[in-house]
């Protein structure tokens, strides 16, 4: 008895963690693997134990009352290897949600960091060469800052709208 509430326990448990997956933390998940871990423990057990009263019902001879015991030993075996099977199949299906989650969270900051480093490698490219000591175009002109900043933001720009066409933002 027991074993039943404390099988029950994690089942509850299990479920009541399965809705919040997005809130998921790493105590949380620690908690999933600690209770995966006693689940297959469990249904092995629940496994083992059902096979065995089978083995006993067949090999050996009771009394009714004893047989109808028995019975009802390898069913409550049964549920209980069914019950801690499906708990695993739901906790596995939580890690890998929970992993996808965070794939996707993973693939949107790299994207923005990736367009944030294109966006700046324009500029900078630009001003690494006006920024060196030799004989340029339009270094003399005054206008010249003006020119290059409309060059550098007309570049951005563009960059902004192709990636925004490609919907990569």
């Amino acid at each position: 008895e027991e074993m039943e509430k404390k099988v029950l326990f994690m089942v509850k448990a299990v479920q009541k963690k399965k809705p919040s997956t997005i809130l998921l933390k790493e105590e949380d998940i620690e908690f999933l693997l600690e209770t995966e871990d006693f689940m297959n423990n469990l249904s092995t057990t629940y496994n083992y134990t059902s096979h065995l009263y089978s083995r006993l019902m067949k090999n050996l001879k009771f009394k009714k009352a004893e047989l109808e015991m028995l019975e009802d030993l390898i069913v409550e075996s049964e549920q209980g290897y069914n019950l801690s099977k499906a708990s695993l199949k739901t906790i596995s299906n939580i890690r890998n949600y929970y992993s996808i989650v965070n794939a996707n969270k993973l693939n949107r900051t790299i994207r923005v960091l990736t367009i944030f480093t294109v966006l700046m490698s324009v500029p900078a490219s630009i001003g690494a060469i006006y920024g060196m000591n030799v004989k340029i175009p339009l270094e003399s002109n005054e206008f010249v800052f003006y020119y290059i900043s409309f060059i550098i933001f007309a570049i951005m720009g563009s960059i902004l709208y192709y990636l925004k066409k490609k919907e990569w933002y």
